[in-house]
């Protein structure tokens, strides 16, 4: 990169370098969560499940229901795979209106910071 598109990039980038950082925090909280949480049932503690009530008047002491981290098989492949597509307009308008509403640049910074945000995050969960 030659000093010059050092520079214009350094110009994209320092207004949205707040938000880089944020949307990483996101990203990365998405990708902790490798596993979902699920209702076990026939518990003796927990929520009331309402479809043990009858159950209860009978006697029954496992009507309850509560959250919990089950972990997937290892190798399971992903049950809600997450797929990003970025299109991005690069017609003319872009260049010759940027003038009156700085339309290009807006574009530009919203490039950059989708793929800073997503730097680092390539063949994994998130593809």
């Amino acid at each position: 990169m030659s000093p010059y598109e050092a520079q214009l990039y350094d110009r994209f980038y320092q207004p949205v370098a707040a938000e880089v950082e944020q949307l990483r925090v996101v990203l990365q909280s998405v990708e902790a969560r490798a596993h979902e949480r699920e209702w076990l049932k026939l518990q003796s503690f927990g929520d009331l499940d309402d479809n043990r009530l009858v159950d209860g008047a009978t006697g029954d002491r496992n009507i309850f229901r509560r959250r919990s981290d089950i972990p997937p098989d290892p190798g399971a492949p992903q049950q809600k795979p997450k797929r990003l597509r970025f299109v991005l307009d690069v017609s003319g308008s872009m260049y010759r209106f940027n003038s009156m509403d700085r339309r290009l640049e807006r574009c530009c910074q919203m490039a950059i910071m989708i793929m800073e945000a997503l730097d680092g995050f390539e063949g994994e969960a998130l593809d």
